[in-house]
């Protein structure tokens, strides 16, 4: 499989067609520039990887980012290890521990996330779990008791998910909880113990099969009309190269054919076929994965835990790396890639572990980005951009207050500066 580790310092791809180059975003007072011409590009291992990022300047009050949903509405909400965060896409509203609060959030430290579909925000924390109304702004919480053997089975609750048949489960780091009743009611939940050791993701698949991934393998739970549950386990076999990864499985992703996706600590990325409970594995560069995520072009996305951010390509088993440089304002801003969410519009957002909240255009490919890079070939000049035109051979032409007049080619970039010694300059 073929890896390709970006360098921001010296890239500027040659994408330059007559008529095709469209500006995309001017960004006037750095001098930088983005070009890029319409429709989703082809996606190969030289992909530029250019993030926006979003951390306390803009208001986040806590830098490490767990888990990403979007209500019905468009407003992102972020878990954190600081509460839980509303992005409006200007700035947040953020729900934190009250302790004098009867409904208020049980635990700053959020774990996890998931929405219904009337926006109850169910959140995984460090205190048990809890059901956030948007509308009261209040939440409802439950916790471990230990003279109650039907309560949460642990206060760290690690994933959580709806099935089909409208069931909760919540995963902990002590088995699988089946959560009963109307969450309003707490009188009426009660919670069914799956005792499978620590859980780390929940999916169901389009048949109706639930996979659970825990810390001894891929478990796969099947029930009757009755509900009596049935357990098989895929485990990794090293003397079965069609076995999974690993068994510590971290994350579990479905693609667009109804093949699972397994993120597997220690051991890789598995495709792994619930039909034959055969899988193929494609190891990364960095085997530390916590999440795995089918996006809608079919390629594959995983965050690690130190090694950045990956994009496989299931095709042709190419994989593109997105790491933290501490030079470059664009790159990924933390190489713990902590979580993963696409959004309505097709928007990539990457939470990290202390660097905050990356966004990423996966559909702005095929673009020039240039800035003041010192004298690199794809360098203007440091100031505003005063002014744009492309000639009748498709080049570009710049105007940047303090530095003089640039051209841009598919050869690089040229300055035309002012010089007292030569009559012909500016």
């Amino acid at each position: 499989m073929k890896e390709t580790n970006k360098s921001y310092k010296t890239m500027i791809r040659a994408i330059m067609r007559k008529k095709e180059v469209t500006l995309f975003m001017l960004c006037c007072l750095t001098g930088a520039l983005l070009f890029s011409p319409f429709g989703l590009q082809s996606v190969h291992g030289d992909e530029i990887i250019r993030f926006s990022r979003i951390g306390q300047k803009e208001g986040m009050a806590n830098l490490s980012v767990s888990s990403i949903v979007q209500d019905s509405k468009g407003f992102l909400w972020f878990g954190t290890q600081g509460g839980l965060h509303r992005y409006d896409g200007y700035g947040f509203t953020i729900y934190q521990t009250e302790p004098f609060e009867e409904n208020s959030l049980p635990h700053q430290l959020i774990q996890t996330l998931y929405i219904d579909d009337d926006d109850t925000i169910w959140i995984g924390t460090y205190g048990g779990l809890s059901a956030f109304d948007p509308v009261r702004k209040n939440f409802t919480s439950f916790s471990n008791d230990p003279q109650k053997p039907d309560s949460l089975s642990n206060d760290i609750v690690t994933a959580i998910y709806r099935d089909n048949r409208g069931r909760l489960w919540a995963g902990t780091l002590d088995g699988l909880n089946l959560k009963t009743g109307n969450y309003q009611d707490q009188d009426q939940n009660i919670f069914q113990r799956f005792d499978i050791g620590p859980v780390r993701d929940i999916h169901q698949d389009r048949t109706g099969r639930l996979w659970v991934g825990t810390h001894n393998g891929l478990l796969e739970i099947t029930a009757d009309e009755q509900t009596d549950y049935s357990f098989i386990e895929h485990t990794h076999d090293p003397e079965n190269p069609e076995s999974i990864a690993g068994n510590f499985v971290m994350s579990i992703t479905e693609d667009a054919e109804g093949k699972l996706w397994l993120g597997c600590w220690g051991g890789g990325l598995t495709k792994f076929d619930q039909f034959n409970g055969n899988g193929e594995t494609f190891p990364l560069s960095d085997d530390r994965i916590y999440f795995v995520k089918a996006v809608s072009d079919g390629r594959i996305v995983t965050g690690t835990w130190g090694g950045g951010f990956f994009i496989f390509n299931p095709l042709d088993q190419t994989s593109v790396r997105a790491e933290h440089n501490p030079g470059e304002l664009d790159s990924l801003s933390h190489d713990v890639a902590y979580s993963f969410l696409e959004d309505s519009t097709g928007l990539w957002w990457i939470g990290t572990n202390g660097g905050g909240m990356n966004r990423y255009n996966p559909k702005q490919q095929d673009a020039i980005f240039l800035s003041h890079r010192g004298t690199s070939r794809g360098a203007i000049g440091n100031g505003k951009v005063k002014t744009i035109i492309e000639d009748s051979y498709g080049h570009i032409w710049l105007g940047v207050e303090g530095s003089g007049l640039y051209r841009v080619t598919d050869r690089g970039v040229t300055q035309f500066a002012q010089d007292e010694d030569s009559p012909g300059s500016l």
